[in-house]
């Protein structure tokens, strides 16, 4: 794309819409898409293609059969637990936090269903099993609209755009979007919903989720799973949802500015307890964001310096990088590492973060984390490629010259923790101004 001027975001709208102006006349397809376009309109088909992979992947066979029995289970259910009910479906929140909101509406005998955390463990399956979270995932993983895009073996990003100029595909769509609507809008009054959080409203099925819920007058929310820089807003405008929470003031006011509205609403303690740290930690944790960024912004020969100083200034086996999923399989980021006799992790970072004295990075949002977390987390401003956009108010920014001449690592941090906690009144509050849930109470 070219230079855009001072507001990015709405620049880039006209310019999105020139790029697809053979979508005039079929606005819901571009809706629908809408994430996959604003993709590739700022050159990263690649990952919108990977996103119509995923799409593809999900879908279930035999489709209206498992709806039909979908259906039949959530009315029986339904003759047990009648009363509204507010759906979690994200995996943003700490587990404290979420059970801290849950207890919260409990209190006001809100009943809640779904959940707010999930990790890759066995109790976490079993909580996205009896909470009914897979409800979410059902509809979506058996939506006419996946149904469409797997007919027309719509894989990649150019076909989608080359399928987008075909009256046949836009049509097919139009009513596949429907349907969905349709059975949606019949789940939603059958579970009774009266309130839902999701992790995104971007994504083709989120879209018609929670588009069908605000015509239904039901209260919808997303909770970010990321601290935003990005001024372009892509994976979170044009907001759908009547709320979005957001993990730092940052990022609260510059949806807002570009919304004019006051739809972001920062949330303190989102990540409160997601990392449990030790006693006495002993580890330099460096989370990482893609390689690739470092070597697009030609910041290698920096990144290789500092790698080369925190292993001289950190004890024998206690500086550990962990690698962004990206780079699992990047052989010559592995030699790198290797050659600097640093030890290269492919644990979560919240494993590792666990045994952390000190976390370093760039513009990872786990940074954000960590700090919530009360462990000294600290953005070296010398390998972020927009240092003024990707400071936070909450990770302190520094040079690395700053940290070694500081002596950073050297210190003692263990007494000076501070920790984040839940601010669940401003979710309470959004959700209880409903009037079919207080006059359930």
């Amino acid at each position: 794309m070219k230079k855009l001027k001072k507001n990015l975001y709405s620049n880039f709208e006209k310019k999105l819409f020139n790029n697809y102006k053979f979508l005039k006349s079929e606005e819901k397809t571009l809706e629908i898409f809408q994430l996959q376009f604003r993709l590739c309109a700022l050159n990263e088909s690649q990952i919108a293609s990977t996103n119509l992979k995923k799409i593809l992947k999900k879908r279930l066979r035999f489709r209206l059969v498992l709806k039909f029995f979908f259906y039949i289970y959530i009315c029986l259910i339904n003759l047990f637990i009648s009363k509204p009910k507010i759906f979690f479906r994200s995996n943003t929140m700490s587990t404290i936090s979420e059970n801290i909101l849950k207890s919260e509406f409990a209190k006001k005998n809100i009943y809640t269903i779904g959940t707010l955390s999930f990790k890759n463990k066995f109790l976490h399956y079993l909580k996205y099993i009896y909470s009914n979270t897979w409800y979410y995932d059902l509809c979506e993983r058996t939506s006419e609209i996946f149904f469409i895009l797997s007919k027309y073996k719509c894989d990649n990003s150019k076909k989608l755009i080359k399928l987008s100029q075909s009256k046949k595909f836009c049509l097919d769509i139009k009513k596949a979007l429907i349907t969905d609507c349709d059975f949606v809008k019949k789940v939603q009054n059958k579970i009774n919903l009266q309130g839902v959080i999701l992790n995104n409203d971007q994504t083709p099925f989120a879209y018609i989720f929670i588009e069908v819920a605000n015509k239904s007058l039901i209260k919808t929310a997303v909770l970010a799973h990321g601290n935003f820089r990005n001024p372009f807003m892509v994976s979170v405008l044009p907001l759908r949802a009547q709320k979005i929470y957001v993990w730092s003031k940052k990022s609260e006011t510059l949806i807002n500015k570009n919304l004019k509205s006051r739809k972001a609403e920062f949330l303190k303690g989102i990540k409160y307890g997601i990392i449990q740290p030790k006693k006495k930690p002993k580890n330099i944790l460096f989370v990482a964001s893609p390689y690739k960024t470092i070597i697009k912004s030609n910041k290698n020969k920096i990144f290789n310096n500092i790698l080369k100083t925190l292993k001289l200034n950190s004890s024998p086996g206690r500086l550990v990088y962990c690698a962004h999923p990206e780079d699992y399989r990047n052989n010559v980021l592995k030699r790198l590492l290797i050659k600097n006799q640093i030890i290269y992790s492919k644990n979560s970072a919240y494993y590792e973060a666990s045994n952390a004295r000190v976390v370093l990075g760039s513009h990872s949002s786990f940074l954000f984390e960590s700090k919530a977390c009360g462990i000294p987390t600290f953005q070296i401003k010398d390998i972020c490629v927009h240092p003024k956009r990707q400071k936070d108010e909450s990770v302190k920014q520094i040079r690395f010259a700053q940290l070694i001449n500081k002596k950073i690592f050297k210190r003692d941090f263990s007494q000076k923790r501070e920790f984040l906690k839940l601010d669940y009144k401003k979710i309470i509050n959004f959700f209880s101004n409903n009037k079919k849930l207080i006059s359930s109470i």
